[in-house]
């Protein structure tokens, strides 16, 4: 789980505004920071790892301009080059993503990928920052380069388009159901925020703030959650459709196998920890879908009471 803050106006300083939104939602995260400003309207790429060195950095570094990324680490340790923004250059533009979730195919995309980009997030472990991954796919996707986005996982971010000057072209952003997005729009600011909004942005939906026009575009776009696999079933979005009984038939084998991950958490840490780091982040990642999952049948199930 990370954080994700974006503010911007036409007039005034956001970084006040910035740190409030951040402190809001400071548990999804307070290892691996990154943060875009533009000071005397030239752009200033930040990354750190410690809290009061990009705090300081926010404070400094003032504008109209704030986007702000903060990490809670699940694909690499804390360290600097695996901290948000990730910055694509593609046909003489840059893209800056940050991204709140996680991917479930990273090591297919990583294979891919690999070949024409250079993964900075790599560790000599062979780790890498999932979120990276995306970015790329994102870029990929919105430059033509590929008709898809093909990342599967829990899925929230926001792209920067730049000229290779740094002048802002584009702000692209977008969610899927597994993670939240919200934004206030209106005709003097842009703010967005993992928590912190009037309105959460639709799930599958590719939107476009343009900086000239002040507009918003949109297009339908597929952000896969992907299928999660168990040892009997599938999640997917047929549980919208479930009656209560069929609910409580899900609801027990999420329980079941929210046991089976705890103790494969377990055994995991009890075991050489840098070795098996990875496979215990997928754990407590899939952990994390799961009670996500158990919670939102649990609500199905109450709703369906409720009309009873």
């Amino acid at each position: 789980m990370c954080g994700i803050v974006f503010n911007y106006q036409k007039k005034g300083i956001v970084n006040h505004k910035t740190l409030f939104s951040y402190i809001n939602q400071r548990t999804r995260g307070t290892e691996g920071f990154g943060l875009i400003t533009y000071p005397n309207n030239k752009i200033k790429v930040f990354k750190q790892t410690s809290e009061q060195a990009i705090l300081t950095d926010l404070m400094f570094n003032r504008s109209n301009f704030c986007l702000f990324h903060h990490r809670q680490p699940t694909s690499t340790e804390n360290i600097k080059n695996a901290c948000h923004p990730f910055k694509i250059e593609i046909d003489n533009r840059i893209f800056y993503t940050i991204h709140n979730g996680w991917i479930t195919n990273d090591d297919t995309l990583f294979a891919e990928y690999s070949k024409n980009y250079k993964i900075t997030s790599l560790q000599k472990d062979g780790r890498f920052n999932d979120s990276e991954i995306l970015a790329i796919d994102i870029t990929q996707y919105i430059t033509g380069k590929q008709k898809e986005i093909k990342s599967q996982g829990a899925i929230a971010f926001i792209t920067l388009e730049t000229d290779l000057k740094g002048n802002q072209i584009a702000l692209w952003y977008g969610r899927n159901s597994s993670s939240p997005l919200n934004i206030n729009f209106n005709s003097q600011l842009l703010e967005i925020a993992s928590e912190k909004g009037k309105l959460q942005i639709a799930e599958n939906i590719l939107y476009r703030f343009d900086f000239q026009k002040w507009q918003i575009s949109e297009q339908s776009v597929k952000f896969s959650s992907g299928y999660h696999y168990t040892n009997n079933y599938f999640f997917h979005n047929d549980i919208y459709y479930m009656d209560e009984t069929e609910l409580q038939i899900e609801l027990d084998k999420i329980r079941v196998e929210i046991i089976e991950t705890q103790k494969r958490i377990f055994d995991l840490e009890m075991g050489n920890a840098r070795k098996k780091q990875k496979k215990l982040n997928k754990a407590q990642n899939k952990l994390e879908t799961l009670q996500y999952k158990e919670l939102e049948i649990e609500n199905l199930i109450c709703e369906q009471k409720e009309l009873e």
